[in-house]
C-alpha cells in the first residue's frame, strides 16, 4: 500500500500482494486471506461502505449477484435495485444453490424506493449541516 500512495482497492491487493518478495503464502486459498486480513481492524484503518448496490436496468440478475459472491465475506448489506415489475425475477435467484449464501444479505429495492432512499439520506445530511 505504500507504493500506491497509502491505500488500496481489494483487486489492487489480489494483484500485488502475492508478487511481495519474500513472502509465501501457507494457503490454498490466498484471497480469501487478503481479505480477511483487510477487514481486521488491527491491520487496516479504513471506513468501509455498510452497504453496495447494483443496478440492473435490462440484463438478468446473475452478473450483480456473482459480484456480490465476491464480497460475501464482508459484512455489508447488498442491493439490487431495478424496476418493480423484475421482483419476482430476482427472487426467483435465489433457488440456485451459488446463490443461496446471499438471500438474507440481498435485499430488492425498486426505483422509487432508492429515490425515497437518497431523498432521506440528503434531508438528514443538510440537518446535520445546520445543527454543526
Amino acid at each position: 500500500m505504500e507504493q500506491n500512495g497509502g491505500f488500496a482497492t481489494l483487486g489492487y491487493l489480489y494483484e500485488n500482494v502475492p508478487k511481495i518478495h519474500g513472502v509465501s503464502w501457507q494457503s490454498k486459498t490466498p484471497f480469501a486471506s487478503i481479505r480477511r486480513i483487510v477487514q481486521d481492524k488491527h491491520y487496516f484503518l479504513r471506513r468501509f461502505p455498510s452497504y453496495i448496490s447494483e443496478v440492473e436496468h435490462t440484463k438478468g440478475f446473475k452478473n450483480a449477484l456473482l459480484k456480490f459472491l465476491e464480497l460475501q465475506d464482508f459484512n455489508i448489506n447488498m442491493y439490487v435495485v431495478s424496476s418493480d415489475n423484475r421482483q419476482r425475477e430476482f427472487t426467483s435467484k435465489f433457488e440456485f444453490e451459488a446463490f443461496k449464501p446471499l438471500k438474507e444479505r440481498t435485499k430488492f429495492i425498486n426505483y422509487v424506493q432508492l429515490s425515497q432512499w437518497h431523498s432521506r439520506a440528503y434531508e438528514l445530511m443538510l440537518k446535520e449541516r445546520d445543527i454543526l
